[in-house]
């Protein structure tokens, strides 16, 4: 049953506490367990997690600490009419962000336009002033990208950053 806010949108029960369209069995297996075995299973999963190395360290910070990915052990589902949309607009966010990069390291279109000050641009510690004006085969600059998406009250998706 939904007992958050309306301000928060259940992902799993729709408002009058029916499971949604394609979550009918992560529902069904959440009601024959018990929240401490739930509990118990995600710590397992973590652990496992930081046994194996998905973990990463925020270097800025003075501890060093190595975390383990963020994980929980229920998963989102995500309609394939939804994925879809979802999977466009990543794909579009990664290709703007390549030519991005791109225009940065040949013709600065986005620096002559006053759209972002080149200070901004060169004094960054990622900027490589070496890669001005070299042609990659392939203009891929970001191979890894990761894109956080969150789920408005509103039932719709937004890119946080």
């Amino acid at each position: 049953m939904n007992t958050l806010s309306s301000a928060f949108y259940d992902e799993l029960f729709s408002s009058d506490g029916t499971a949604r369209r394609g979550c009918e069995h992560v529902a069904e297996w959440l009601a024959g367990n018990k929240p401490g075995d739930i509990a118990t299973l995600n710590q397992q999963a973590l652990t496992m997690f930081y046994r194996k190395g998905v973990t990463f360290t925020v270097y800025s910070e003075a501890s060093n600490i190595e975390r383990v990915i963020p994980f929980d052990i229920i998963p989102r589902i995500i309609a394939a009419d939804e994925w879809r949309v979802l999977e466009a607009g990543c794909a579009q966010r990664i290709r703007a962000l390549n030519m991005f990069i791109h225009d940065i390291y040949h013709e600065r279109h986005i620096i002559r336009a006053g759209l972002v000050p080149a200070a901004q641009i060169m004094v960054n510690d990622c900027y490589q002033p070496w890669m001005y004006g070299i042609n990659l085969p392939h203009p891929i600059y970001a191979h890894i990208s990761g894109i956080d998406l969150i789920r408005h009250g509103d039932g719709q998706y937004y890119v946080l950053e």
